[in-house]
């Protein structure tokens, strides 16, 4: 299969941008206490979705240029599924959690009910 040079420009384009967006996402931390990243699902969410769209971004203008725009728009789709996904994954995590420390203080206070 042959390209022809402004597809492969098309592509490089992409690919610079893709690259240059998830540097910028690695060196510069989003905002947090004294510069550093809060641990929390929030800002981890955020950083996929960066991630994410950083990655899309370099696929629409590599597709757009070659004039495939209907493309990356269903590309993007199937990220937004994706990223509906790991939500939901997530908040199951969390809730799991919640619901694991409810027993475990219920069972500590009949415990200690039994004892005094």
């Amino acid at each position: 299969m042959d390209f022809t040079q402004f597809e492969i420009v098309a592509f490089v384009n992409g690919a610079v941008l893709t690259s240059g967006l998830l540097m910028i996402g690695h060196w510069i931390p989003l905002p947090g206490k004294n510069g550093k990243l809060p641990s929390s699902v929030v800002n981890l969410i955020a950083r996929y979705i960066y991630g994410v769209l950083s990655i899309w971004l370099g696929v629409l203008v590599w597709l757009g240029l070659l004039g495939q725009v209907m493309i990356a728009v269903g590309v993007l789709g199937i990220c937004i599924a994706g990223g509906v996904a790991v939500v939901i994954g997530y908040w199951w995590d969390d809730y799991r959690e919640a619901r694991d420390q409810r027993e475990r203080l219920t069972n500590d206070a009949r415990d200690l009910n039994g004892k005094i």
